[in-house]
């Protein structure tokens, strides 16, 4: 997979990919930050796309995980901090 695919696909499914991480993030710097790595993963595994014609599938799949990943790190966090509260 060449660069210019890869961007041209990118850009033909960023809506999508913005709402798929709005919906999960809830705020936008989140959704922004998850696209972004989201893509960043893909540019990295592209050798791993079997079929050029399920990139879409494939990117939204990394950008669903990611914001997964994403809020099981944010409520870890979250009860980390309950925990050192509750000590103090």
């Amino acid at each position: 997979m060449d660069k210019d695919f890869f961007s041209e696909q990118v850009l033909a499914c960023e809506r999508s990919l913005y709402r798929i991480a709005i919906s999960y993030m809830k705020q936008d710097s989140d959704a922004a930050d998850a696209t972004q790595q989201a893509i960043l993963i893909a540019w990295d595994k592209r050798h791993t796309l079997r079929q050029q014609e399920y990139f879409k599938t494939w990117l939204i799949r990394i950008l669903i995980n990611v914001c997964k990943q994403a809020l099981k790190k944010g409520r870890k966090e979250e009860l980390s901090e309950m925990e050192e509260a509750a000590v103090d």
